[in-house]
């Protein structure tokens, strides 16, 4: 499995939230949904800085598939808080693994599963 070491700032960011399984149809909606509305305001140049990051919240092997929270999120320090499309909130900075996962049931939860030993 691959990641990288990143140091990551603190910052505001945005997010869009679906809950139910990894990797489902509504998962690829969301974010067809979300560089959409990145687009939309003007954001591609903390698209290109940052990137999106998929955030899978819930291991599937303790939480049921049906209430694994999945989350898009884009750091930026514009204030999108009476915006609905969206959530807002902050993001801790620090030391991260960010890992590369291909967005499927089977390759998040492989990844649920195999991340105890690379830990």
């Amino acid at each position: 499995m691959n990641y990288q070491i990143e140091m990551l700032t603190n910052m505001k960011m945005v997010y869009m939230r679906n809950i139910g399984s990894y990797g489902s149809k509504e998962n690829f909606e969301m974010m067809k949904r979300f560089k959409k509305w990145i687009k939309q305001h003007h954001l591609n140049d903390e698209l290109k800085e940052y990137g999106i990051y998929g955030v899978p919240q819930d291991d599937p092997g303790k939480i049921p598939s049906e209430k694994c929270r999945y989350d898009l999120m884009l750091m930026t320090n514009r204030d999108f808080t009476k915006d609905q499309m969206v959530q807002t909130g902050h993001f801790e900075g620090g030391k991260y693994a960010v890992f590369t996962v291909t967005h499927t049931t089977e390759k998040v939860n492989l990844f649920w599963r195999q991340l105890p030993q690379m830990i």
